[in-house]
């Protein structure tokens, strides 16, 4: 990555703003990309991803036989095939001054992006796990009214509803394993290279997003985030009751409050 040539990553697990926070950074003047994935359940003004690297993503983790629900024991190989998909992206884009992706699936595939961008930047942004957990819930019971078929729609909403614990449980894992692969990586950045924000302070950390960004020559403007910010589309309500039930990620999460503050 050249001085006049820089890469900012996004990561962050599902569900935790970074729609809200790639818009953002577009309106800042950062270019993230000239195919986007359109809206959809949950995104309905559109995600924000690039749609390139969205699919190369998938592809990868249908190579290894996994869909974004990926838990901590699940093992990821990317063959050489799609290495050179991703160097061919990254070709495709040296005509770009300065830009920046977000897709949730990099979080799997850090390391890989690291070596394919040379040092890019990264911009972390994290929500707690229950506030995650449920919204990937609600999305998922939300999509389920797109069925035709009365019947089954009914069938399988009683279902989700009927194991409603074990689905968040199952999205606290996934949760656990996307935001443990961001701090593996980060221990091994220099901690000049990467902000770490929660999203529940990104109203007042604009300026020093802006800041981080800008002095590592990315040339952006400022822009405020509130005129994009609809509390309404960021449920706040929780659905574990005990932290204790989830010792891993409240450890994980803790971890990602102290990057925050450092």
């Amino acid at each position: 990555m050249t001085q006049n040539h820089k890469v900012l990553v996004l990561a962050a697990m599902h569900r935790s703003g970074t729609s809200l926070t790639a818009r953002w950074l577009q309106s800042c003047g950062l270019n993230i990309g000239d195919q986007l994935v359109p809206g959809g359940v949950g995104n309905d003004e559109g995600h924000f991803e690039d749609l390139e690297i969205v699919r190369l993503h998938e592809k990868i983790l249908a190579d290894n036989h996994l869909n974004y629900k990926v838990i901590p024991s699940d093992s990821i190989i990317v063959n050489n095939q799609r290495l050179s998909e991703i160097n061919q992206l990254v070709e495709q884009r040296k005509t770009w001054t300065n830009w920046s992706f977000k897709d949730p699936r990099t979080c799997l595939f850090l390391s890989t992006w690291e070596e394919a961008l040379q040092q890019p930047y990264y911009l972390v942004v994290f929500r707690k796990y229950d506030l995650v957990a449920n919204s990937i819930y609600n999305r998922e019971y939300k999509k389920l009214g797109d069925r035709r078929n009365f019947i089954m729609k009914y069938l399988q909403r009683k279902n989700m509803v009927a194991n409603k614990q074990e689905l968040i449980s199952q999205n606290v894992n996934v949760w656990c394993r996307y935001n443990s692969d961001i701090l593996n990586h980060l221990e091994t950045l220099d901690r000049e290279r990467y902000l770490v924000i929660e999203l529940d302070n990104i109203l007042n950390n604009e300026e020093r997003i802006i800041s981080f960004l800008n002095a590592n020559n990315f040339q952006l403007k400022a822009f405020d985030i509130s005129n994009l910010y609809k509390p309404s589309k960021m449920s706040q309500k929780e659905s574990l009751t005990k932290i204790s039930d989830y010792p891993n990620a409240e450890k994980i999460y803790k971890r990602l409050k102290i990057l925050e503050k450092n």
